[in-house]
């Protein structure tokens, strides 16, 4: 479900916005200022159905041992998605573009339970 939407580029907007908003209030909390959390609750609504999936996704990943989930090369780019000490690492290296991304899986598990947290009640 995730690698699909990913694919098809629906998660990358929804994820930039969330990314965003998140770092967005920990600033605002970093200053003692005033945050409206309904941009949050929005981005939480528009990702609900991956919450789940995504929880999932950390928890088991963090139960496995290091591994490279998925490598693409080819003449033009490099594309790497593994984990490493309990962190998920993202490497690409293309012509347009070189991104080095590192999260700790406890972290995507945290962020998708707080997500789903915001969600009414169904």
């Amino acid at each position: 479900l995730i690698d699909a939407a990913h694919f098809r580029g629906e998660l990358e907007p929804l994820w930039k916005d969330l990314l965003r908003l998140v770092a967005a209030e920990g600033k605002a909390e970093a200053d003692e200022l005033e945050f409206d959390d309904e941009p949050i609750d929005r981005a939480a609504e528009q990702a609900a159905l991956l919450l789940p999936a995504l929880r999932e996704f950390a928890k088991q990943l963090r139960r496995m041992p290091d591994a490279d989930l998925v490598e693409i090369r080819d003449d033009r780019q490099h594309v790497q998605l593994r984990t490493e000490a309990g962190m998920l690492r993202i490497d690409v290296d293309s012509p347009e573009e070189t991104v080095h991304v590192s999260c700790p899986l406890v972290t995507i598990e945290d962020l998708a339970e707080e997500l789903a947290s915001r969600l009414p009640a169904a």
